[in-house]
């Protein structure tokens, strides 16, 4: 096939399937143990059954001086024993690889094909999170589909560009320039030091960097995202 474009930011996830038993059947997360490890997953599967994996947002290359093997190592070592992720009883060897996230793959539309999800680089720069951005780009695919089929008009498909760009252009511009601060060593040190201990601070940044925010009603985290977001509008991308 044609090969694609690719720039911006990648994340680079490694995972792998871990059985256990605890005494209830239920998985606690102490969420304490994800301050060091950005961003872990821990997802239940089945009975006895969990997905475990951790990721890198990446920017400036320094990706390339991590092990993610040794990383993955680390936040299993460090899970509180209740969480039974031995690695005696892991399933399989960890597998991993590099996701483009932000849309910095493109074009997403072909002459014959729409890209969608991970495929587009729908990936949300803040955090990683991909699952949600996949329906979501697939809905919109569907329905440029639905309306360029409808029209007899395959150049329609170009729509697509747009209605990505319009849905998440933005909220994904202001995610690369907040993860380009933080992956400088001095600023990250500045805003764990005023903001990691308060309450009020750590939720707007969850709203945020969750894509919760409220487009109907203006609370804090709205606030500051709209302020953000129109100084992001005022500074070129690289």
């Amino acid at each position: 096939g044609r090969g694609l474009g690719v720039g911006g930011e990648l994340h680079h996830g490694i995972r792998g399937g871990v059985g256990g038993e605890d005494d209830d059947g239920v998985l606690e997360i102490d969420y304490a143990a994800f301050a060091i490890l950005h961003p872990p997953l821990v997802e239940n599967l089945e009975k006895d059954l969990v997905n475990v994996g951790v990721g890198l947002l990446s920017t400036q290359g320094r990706w390339k001086d991590v092990n993610t093997t040794k990383l993955m190592e680390a936040f299993v070592a460090q899970a509180p024993s209740s969480w039974c992720l031995d690695p005696q009883t892991r399933c399989g060897a960890p597998t991993g690889g590099r996701l483009p996230m932000g849309l910095a793959v493109g074009p997403h539309v072909g002459p014959d094909c729409i890209l969608a999800g991970d495929a587009a680089g729908a990936i949300n720069p803040f955090n990683g999170e991909g699952i949600a951005y996949a329906y979501e780009t697939g809905r919109l695919a569907a329905a440029v589909v639905s309306g360029a089929l409808e029209a007899h008009d395959p150049r329609l498909l170009i729509t697509y560009e747009q209605s990505l760009q319009d849905t998440y252009g933005l909220y994904y511009r202001v995610a690369r320039a907040f993860i380009g601060v933080l992956s400088r060593p001095g600023l990250m040190r500045i805003c764990v030091n005023s903001g990691m201990y308060s309450r009020s601070i750590m939720e707007w940044l969850l709203r945020i960097m969750g894509n919760y925010l409220r487009p109907d009603e203006l609370g804090p985290a709205e606030a500051v995202y709209k302020a953000v977001a129109a100084l992001a509008r005022q500074i070129p991308e690289r």
